[in-house]
């Protein structure tokens, strides 16, 4: 069952961990897992992650440089369960971009991250922040499957 804008907009808020995909000119869609945050912003819905303190080979990481020279993306979340009723999905398509440092947008999705994660209350995001201007959402729900069993 396809999910209402406002079911799409809660669930994607409310996911602890996405998996954002960037254009690879030339190879294939890089997808990594992200924490972020969603913004409402007068109604228009925003969101973004930061480069933060866990272990990387370089602060400047590869989705950044795809992203300068791409700025489509997508951010999946979901939920699975063995109960195929209880499956669902949220994507989002949105515009990718890192916020400059005077960007007031930045200091607030920064506000957003430690408030959704701990983690980063005790050690804020040190790196850059990318902002979504999220374009579109769809979303789907197994919540009306039949299991196929006999009555």
């Amino acid at each position: 069952m396809r999910l209402t804008e406002s079911e799409c907009r809660r669930r994607l808020t409310a996911a602890r961990v996405g998996l954002l995909s960037v254009n690879a000119a030339g190879s294939s869609p890089l997808t990594v897992p992200i924490t972020f945050a969603v913004l409402d912003r007068a109604g228009r819905l925003e969101g973004g992650f930061a480069v933060d303190h866990k272990p990387k080979a370089s602060q400047r990481l590869r989705r950044l440089d795809l992203i300068a020279r791409d700025g489509r993306v997508s951010l999946l979340v979901h939920d699975y369960a063995e109960d195929w009723r209880r499956l669902w999905w949220v994507r989002c398509e949105a515009t990718a971009a890192v916020a400059a440092a005077e960007d007031e947008r930045r200091a607030e999705l920064l506000d957003a991250l430690a408030a959704k994660y701990p983690q980063y209350r005790d050690v804020p995001p040190g790196g850059d922040v990318v902002l979504l201007a999220i374009d579109r959402l769809t979303g789907w729900s197994g919540a009306d499957l039949v299991t196929g069993r006999p009555g």
